[in-house]
This record gives structure tokens, sequence and C-alpha cells, in this order.
């Protein structure tokens, strides 16, 4: 009987094991899709900066020209 209960903790062990794993996948995954997206986000608006300062600056060189 003893060696059936120890059996069936190892089970439940495991089984709980597994759920944690997978939620800590889960979060991994969606942690690494933010930090994509946000970069993503970054870098587009970083290059909406440089595009528009470089707008500004040929605009300013055509005038002067």
């Amino acid at each position: 009987m003893t060696t059936f209960l120890f059996a069936i903790a190892i089970a439940v062990f495991l089984f709980c094991l597994r759920v944690l794993a997978m939620i800590v996948v889960l979060l991994v995954r969606v942690l690494w899709a933010l930090l994509l997206a946000s970069l993503r986000l970054l870098s587009w608006l970083l290059g909406l900066v440089v595009d528009g300062g470089t707008e500004v600056f040929a605009r300013a060189r055509a005038r002067r020209a």
C-alpha cells in the first residue's frame, strides 16, 4: 500500500512539474513576443525621427541653394 501511495505521489509531482514547465514556456514565449514587438515599435519610431530629421535638413538645404 505504501508503495502504491508513493507511486501516486510521484505521478502527481511529475504532472505538476509538467504543467509548471508548460506555464514557464508560455510565459517565455509571451515575453519574447512583447520584446520583439517593442523593439519593432522602437525602431519604427526612431526611423520616423531620423527620416523626419533628414527631410527637414534636405528642405533647409534646398531653400539655401
